[in-house]
């Protein structure tokens, strides 16, 4: 879990998602954008993954460490 907790005021849990998972881990609300936007390293797989629902429909995706 990120340093704050899970509450999207960081970026310290920036992942990049493959892109065949994207539709698997739902979209990024607009806080979570606003948060990505700050990040360099983000692109159009970015999400912060303390904000992916935790459910069996992410079974198999592949996270990737943005550095």
């Amino acid at each position: 879990m990120a340093i704050v907790g899970g509450v999207c005021s960081c970026a310290t849990c920036h992942v990049h998602v493959a892109p065949e998972d994207m539709e698997k881990t739902g979209s990024a609300s607009e806080i979570e954008t606003d948060m990505l936007e700050l990040d360099d390293n983000a692109d159009e797989y970015s999400r912060l993954c303390c904000q992916i629902d935790i459910t069996d429909a992410i079974d198999g995706v592949v996270l990737k460490v943005a550095k």
